[in-house]
């Protein structure tokens, strides 16, 4: 009897009132929240702080046209960045039509907030992670299809290149300083197609094989791990090692002490008949001329090996 009266009790509580209570309160909430954004300024700090960030990359100084806050898939968007001639190392500088920053949550290296960023490059979609701290900015790329041919886009003094690579880069900002770095370019179908570079006549350079390997743990001194272009049956091949000292925003400038060897078929020298001059000052190996480069990234010096 006492259970039965107990179930009659518990069948006559009205759960209604409780639910609508929540969902007035609920309501509150949201409404409060609406108010919120619409009068607090978020939008504004926010536009401060990404532009605080961005002042803060070395050599690189981006600008945006607009910035607006959206709460659904929460995410930061910025329209019309620009991307100076400087983050290139030369050229024209380019515009990324947007930026969407979607927001992941907390990071804890560095401490602050994580990001997915989502862009397009010359109607390449472009994906990377980025994290920002309060003194400290880590930016991540992976991705396994990248268009060489952006790099002569960017770069228009550099000649234009076909096929595909691999890329996963890690850059970390400590300040305007850049304190880390991890760069790893891989590509197995790199070609120079046929082409007019100035007065000079470029012809069809098929390379194949390509991997550029780079590592900084102090953002001065970075060490080439491993540079490799062509296969057997490349037309030029060759591999280097050693070290670049970054200048700051001037990378053109900045010194350099590689060595290394490069080995041409007879019809690539044929296409370049100066190298009929230059090529029996250098020492070879089992056809590979050994060769040590100085003088700056942008104004290179080789000399023989040992």
């Amino acid at each position: 009897m006492q259970n039965q009266s107990s179930l009659q009790k518990l069948e006559s509580i009205d759960y209604s009132l409780g639910i609508n209570k929540l969902m007035v309160i609920g309501g509150l909430s949201f409404c409060f929240l609406i108010a919120f954004f619409i009068h607090f300024p978020i939008q504004r700090q926010v536009e401060g702080i990404v532009k605080a960030q961005l002042a803060q990359i070395p050599g690189c100084r981006m600008s945006f046209e607009r910035l607006r806050i959206e709460l659904f898939l929460p995410k930061i968007v910025l329209t019309e960045m620009r991307l100076p001639a400087s983050c290139f190392g030369g050229g024209a500088g380019t515009k990324l039509p947007y930026v969407n920053l979607y927001f992941r949550g907390p990071s804890f290296s560095p401490l602050g907030l994580a990001f997915k960023v989502s862009t397009e490059l010359y109607s390449q979609p472009l994906n990377l992670y980025y994290a920002a701290g309060i003194s400290r900015q880590v930016i991540r790329v992976e991705e396994d299809k990248l268009s060489l041919s952006l790099i002569s886009r960017i770069s228009p003094q550099l000649p234009k290149l076909t096929g595909a690579s691999k890329i996963d880069a890690l850059v970390s900002l400590a300040g305007p300083r850049m304190d880390e770095l991890k760069l790893s370019l891989e590509s197995t179908n790199l070609n120079v197609p046929g082409q007019m570079m100035g007065d000079l006549k470029l012809p069809k350079i098929d390379i194949g094989n390509f991997s550029l390997k780079l590592e900084s743990e102090d953002g001065k001194k970075v060490q080439l791990k491993e540079f490799i272009i062509g296969g057997v049956n490349s037309s030029i091949r060759g591999k280097f090692t050693g070290h670049i000292s970054l200048a700051a925003n001037a990378i053109a400038f900045s010194p350099i002490s590689l060595k290394g060897e490069a080995s041409f078929s007879p019809e690539f020298i044929e296409a370049f008949p100066i190298l009929n001059l230059m090529l029996p000052q250098f020492t070879q190996v089992n056809n590979f001329y050994q060769i040590n480069m100085t003088g700056t990234l942008g104004n290179m010096r080789p000399s023989s090996g040992p």
